[in-house]
């Protein structure tokens, strides 16, 4: 065969595993808890606030939707509350959208996927699914940090990178600098509506 078909058809499998994993949709029982688990925008303007994404979602989803976020949490701090949120609310998954803080503060990347990686490392011990967002590295950029994805391939979880950064672009869409405001809020929600499969079981 041609080298270069060969290699053109290597490129092509490679760009769709890469977007199967990006995109894997989650099975979960009727009766399961979500955990979204971050910083400042999981966190939103309150712990109680309406327009949060995980009081969205929780609408959308029918399920319990329990908000841990925190604002201006680094990861070095968030890995000890993570585990007392485990042990108390045991969840069936763990929405995972932090180190936005972390990149604020100019914390070096190895330190934030270190506290990422321990961070996944305690939820599947606790044989909980988890999903990892990407994060921006500047509101702007429209891109998730890389080392969102290195996180994930050497933790193997699903992740998905583009959802965030397209949203905090728009100004449309964002409170600030790092908080969605209602209708980004409701897009955010909604995509993860859709990557999550409720089951009947």
């Amino acid at each position: 065969m041609n080298p270069i078909k060969n290699s053109f058809i290597l490129i092509c499998l490679l760009l769709t595993a890469c977007a199967h994993f990006q995109f894997t949709s989650i099975s979960l029982p009727r009766n399961a808890t979500i955990l979204a688990f971050g910083d400042n925008l999981t966190y939103g303007t309150a712990l109680t606030d309406p327009n949060a994404y995980p009081n969205i979602l929780s609408e959308l989803t029918l399920l319990p939707v329990i908000n841990g976020g925190k604002t201006k949490e680094l990861t070095r701090d968030a890995i000890a509350r993570l585990n007392e949120l485990l042990d108390q609310q045991h969840p069936d998954l763990v929405i995972l959208a932090h180190g936005g803080s972390d990149m604020q503060n100019n914390i070096q990347s190895e330190e934030t996927m270190t506290n990422l990686e321990t961070m996944i490392i305690e939820i599947k011990n606790r044989n909980i699914k988890v999903l990892l967002l990407g994060l921006p590295s500047h509101p702007q950029s429209g891109l998730s940090a890389l080392f969102y994805q290195e996180v994930a391939t050497r933790q193997n979880v699903p992740v998905e990178l583009d959802l965030i950064p397209a949203l905090m672009k728009d100004p449309a869409l964002t409170a600030d600098t790092v908080r969605l405001n209602e209708t980004g809020n409701e897009n955010l929600a909604e995509s993860l509506h859709n990557l999550i499969f409720i089951t009947e079981e």
